[in-house]
């Protein structure tokens, strides 16, 4: 605990500096208030060392998620679903039916004419967004009504579905569902595209809610489900807190007028970032920044499911980035995630 405690200190304060990266450091300035270190959850099972099959990525259409591979743009298959996400092992995804009866449904990314599993939702509802429990086991997603949006969670072994919160004059967006570490979901109230609140439900507890400021702020979440980055739409600015404690904020600035986005980074802790134009892997816990060599990123748009390399958009057209080599490679299409594939 005092180790931790000491590492994020250090982040926040001027003297200790941070991971040298090429290009000019981001300078932080943190609110200065309490901070508990959240339940740690369990890495998930997949690792980049023992995946052996072909990596994919998913590339939205006018029909659905078209899936294709990193090394050949033909398409594999074809995903009808919205509000799609990807479970943390890059197999399945959760998604809303597109025409036909009203469902929440699970379907393996490399089958996907196959349902895996599907909740049919009330008369009058309709499915908005989706987002995995850290350890594969559920999904949380949330759906619209004549005046109010709920928050809902799966549990994909019982295949039971329980409401954990419905908030009236909201639309909400579900970004994580941490059961080991407590059973926390959270979760952005959103104006279009833009964040304006965050929801947090522990277990069988009432929502907590927590205005943002007056920006239009995009929200990502870590790897791990411990830490909710926002990048504002309009400016270079960046605000980091926990995933259960959303009273400690730091936030980071930028030092030019260029676009900043971040994305949590599959099977680690680390937030990737993009500020300056310049591609970073951050860690909120130690404060480390590491920079990723590459050509000038305009943003970064997602990750490989295990991690192991960036989707980034370049003034050259999307690239992958490979994370321990920095090896470049031109992607087919608008991609917008990692799978794994046979």
């Amino acid at each position: 605990m005092r180790s931790a405690l000491l590492a994020l200190a250090c982040f926040v304060s001027a003297s200790c500096g941070a991971l040298p990266s090429s290009g000019a450091a981001p300078t932080v300035t943190p609110a200065v208030t309490a901070f508990v270190i959240p339940t740690r959850s369990p890495a998930p099972s997949v690792s980049p060392t023992r995946f052996l099959g072909r990596y994919g990525y998913l590339v939205s259409t006018n029909a659905g998620y078209v899936v294709r591979r990193e090394d050949d743009p033909a398409q594999v298959a074809l995903i009808d679903l919205d509000g799609v996400s990807v479970s943390p092992d890059g197999r399945r995804v959760a998604g809303f039916t597109r025409s036909g009866p009203a469902e929440l449904q699970i379907r393996e990314v490399a089958s996907p004419r196959s349902v895996a599993l599907a909740t049919p939702m009330p008369e009058g509802e309709r499915g908005l967004f989706t987002a995995w429990s850290v350890d594969g086991g559920g999904v949380v997603y949330s759906v619209l009504g004549p005046s109010w949006s709920a928050l809902r969670t799966l549990d994909l072994v019982t295949r039971a579905a329980k409401e954990v919160a419905r908030i009236d004059g909201v639309t909400l967006r579900p970004v994580l569902w941490d059961r080991p570490g407590g059973d926390l979901v959270g979760a952005f109230a959103m104006d279009g595209d833009a964040a304006r609140e965050y929801v947090m439900v522990r277990g069988a507890e009432a929502a907590q809610r927590k205005a943002l400021p007056d920006k239009r702020w995009r929200p990502a979440v870590s790897g791990d489900e411990r830490w909710i980055v926002i990048a504002a739409a309009n400016e270079p600015v960046l605000r980091t807190f926990q995933a259960d404690d959303p009273g400690f904020v730091v936030e980071t600035h930028g030092t030019t007028d260029a676009g900043v986005t971040a994305i949590g980074r599959p099977m680690s802790g680390q937030i990737g970032i993009v500020l300056d134009g310049q591609l970073l892997l951050w860690d909120p816990a130690t404060g480390l920044r590491q920079g990723v060599p590459t050509e000038t990123v305009l943003a970064l748009v997602a990750f490989r499911f295990d991690g192991s390399a960036a989707i980034v958009r370049t003034a050259s057209g999307p690239r992958l980035v490979e994370i321990a080599s920095g090896r470049v490679t031109p992607l087919a299409g608008d991609a917008t995630v990692g799978v794994a594939l046979p």
